[in-house]
């Protein structure tokens, strides 16, 4: 498919505003930074409530969670408190409505009445929470007032994950909301954590272009069909944090996604700082060639420092490869690429070939180490898909 892509500069936030994507006017517009930024608290004000407000109450919203117990056990009534406890809808609103409850699965503009000494809502909701693991329930719904859908947290943590087929289940919601009509935008949210396994990035073919994005980059793209496509990488760095004191620790796996922003991977082991490779004999070495990476994978054996005779153990060593491969004909090459060659390797779990059974065993015997977290993650991507 073709596409034109331009970029653009980002705004420097203090907090973030979804008022500059939004003047691209694109379909699909997908915002990550780091956590506790300020991309729901926008979304929610800034977009399903004052697109809700500016049509008279005819452009309602739906926002999407992952589970159902997102929305659980009180869950759902926290999705507008920050907007509420700042004000907001009673600006967005001119002082008709102070709050937005969430109930039966929907939000509703509401005021607290004191003669009658409880919230009255509207006579209609603003908008529906629809949890994506179950949206295949509401294929017969009809969603023709619904032109703003928020999908929040679209970026998923490692322990986590993401549902099965979750690409699939979103497009469903997606047919089952647009249904014939062209004027429905939607709106991901995600923090700056690992990305490699993203379903939305991965099926939309943005994940070379996320690689190469940094903080403050906005790219908008537009395909042939029409699709327009806008990502931002938000940088909010201007505002002061008072937080930032909790996470100020050296080894901390997320440190820098809570505190700058930058892309946060799972903690992955490195080898000890007083490891010496000249104690080391490499013995074979493996290449993954995954997702257009490429990776070295060497075994080395581990001798005593004090005694080159020792022989302490056999380790595997995980680091990128920054030249391209030489000998891609007699390499063993683990890969996502189909190729029927004898060197080339799919699927690591179910080969006979006798090094990588032996990496296997190294792995199941925790005596690999990788060159930083990102090798980590895009190894052990291939590990969990093939």
């Amino acid at each position: 498919m073709g596409a034109e892509i331009r970029k653009y500069k980002s705004i420097n936030y203090k907090y973030y505003s979804i008022q500059n994507i939004k003047k691209y006017k694109a379909n699909i517009n997908l915002v990550f930074s780091g956590r506790s930024d300020g991309k729901t608290f926008s979304g929610l004000s800034e977009i399903a409530l004052t697109e809700y407000e500016k049509s008279k109450h005819k452009d309602k919203f739906i926002y999407v969670r992952r589970q159902r117990e997102d929305f659980t056990r009180g869950r759902g009534g926290f999705t507008f408190s920050g907007v509420n406890n700042a004000g907001k809808v009673k600006e967005i609103t001119k002082g008709k409505w102070e709050k937005v409850l969430y109930r039966n699965s929907s939000f509703w503009l509401a005021n607290y009445n004191e003669e009658l000494d409880k919230d009255v809502t509207d006579i209609e909701p603003a908008g529906y929470a629809v949890p994506l693991s179950e949206s295949y329930h509401l294929k017969s719904s009809n969603f023709d007032t619904v032109t703003n859908v928020i999908l929040d947290e679209f970026i998923s943590p490692d322990n986590i994950g993401y549902l099965v087929d979750e690409w699939t289940i979103w497009q469903n919601l997606q047919s089952t909301i647009i249904r014939q009509r062209d004027n429905v935008t939607f709106w991901l949210f995600g923090n700056t954590i690992d990305y490699l396994d993203n379903p939305y990035f991965l099926e939309m073919g943005l994940l070379e272009i996320v690689e190469k994005m940094e903080p403050g980059d906005l790219i908008v793209i537009d395909a042939e069909s029409g699709l327009r496509i806008a990502l931002e990488y938000a940088k909010v760095e201007d505002k002061s944090k008072l937080s930032d004191k909790f996470f100020n620790f050296k080894n901390s796996t997320g440190e820098k996604m809570i505190t700058s922003g930058e892309w946060s991977y799972t903690e992955y082991k490195h080898l000890p700082l007083e490891f010496d490779f000249k104690a080391t004999e490499k013995i074979a070495r493996i290449y993954l060639d995954y997702k257009d990476k490429l990776l070295n994978i060497t075994l080395y054996l581990v001798y005593d420092n004090r005694d080159k005779e020792n022989c302490l153990d056999l380790i595997a060593y995980i680091e990128n490869k920054y030249s391209p491969l030489k000998y891609e004909d007699e390499d063993i090459i683990l890969t996502d690429k189909i190729a029927i060659k004898h060197n080339i390797i799919n699927y690591i779990h179910s080969t006979d070939n006798k090094l990588v059974k032996k990496l296997l065993d190294l792995i199941k015997s925790d005596k690999v180490y990788y060159q930083d977290n990102k090798v980590g993650s895009i190894f052990n991507s291939y590990l969990s898909n093939y």
